[in-house]
């Protein structure tokens, strides 16, 4: 309890700093890893960055923060949970968010699963904070990026705003199933500084790593 209490005094800390012109640095030198399986009460406690993340095109937008902060709602409609568990003060952690906030999908390098669902950390770029969270739903009038094209063999996507996706052969056997018109929503892997595609369509969000093409990425900065 104490410790919750600390995190939330250090966030509005943070808030603060930044309020009176104490910018923080506007990269992430090496991905913020936490051990979630560990018994180290510090590693599992590390919430707060020391850096913050550059802006990126797929970031997402909180429209409200909803039923006392255990439900996310973002401007393109989705719907994310946050993990509630008493080892882990996520639900302390998105009282410091707000509706306007921009924030960015993440994995560590991998997703992973718990209750069968799949869960991500989602980081705050306005007070550098970071939460789990998972994908409870996509309503079908949600504004969302969607498959246009792909291959058979499914390593390679082409989404509705033109950008191309690469897929290794080996993640394949899960691109492999999707099908033009599925709706798409894409994170971010810093520690290799490659994207992540979440197939709402799938049971519990399907994703893949994917690697943005070249000429894509040229698209989207000059956007």
């Amino acid at each position: 309890m104490v410790k919750n209490y600390l995190l939330l005094i250090m966030a509005s800390l943070f808030c603060l700093c930044e309020m009176q012109g104490f910018a923080q640095e506007d990269y992430l030198e090496s991905f913020l890893e936490v051990d979630y399986a560990s018994d180290n009460a510090e590693a599992r406690h590390e919430y707060l960055l020391t850096a913050r993340i550059p802006a990126d095109p797929y970031a997402l937008n909180i429209a409200e923060i909803q039923a006392q902060g255990h439900v996310i709602k973002m401007t393109d409609g989705s719907l994310w949970g946050v993990l509630e568990n008493n080892d882990y003060p996520d639900l302390i952690v998105v009282q410091t968010w707000q509706a306007g906030d921009t924030v960015q999908l993440s994995c560590s390098g991998h997703c992973f699963k718990h209750n069968k669902k799949m869960h991500y950390d989602m980081f705050n770029l306005r007070n550098g904070t970071k939460i789990r969270v998972w994908l409870e739903f996509v309503p079908p009038e949600a504004k969302i990026k969607y498959i246009t094209e792909m291959n058979s063999r499914g390593t390679w996507i082409i989404l509705d705003d033109g950008s191309k996706w690469s897929i290794s052969w080996w993640q394949s056997w899960e691109s492999g199933k999707w099908a033009v018109g599925n709706p798409i929503i894409i994170g971010k892997i810093y520690k290799n500084n490659n994207y992540f595609l979440i197939n709402t369509a799938t049971f519990a969000g399907k994703n893949v790593e994917a690697t943005l093409d070249k000429a894509s990425i040229s698209s989207l900065e000059s956007r």
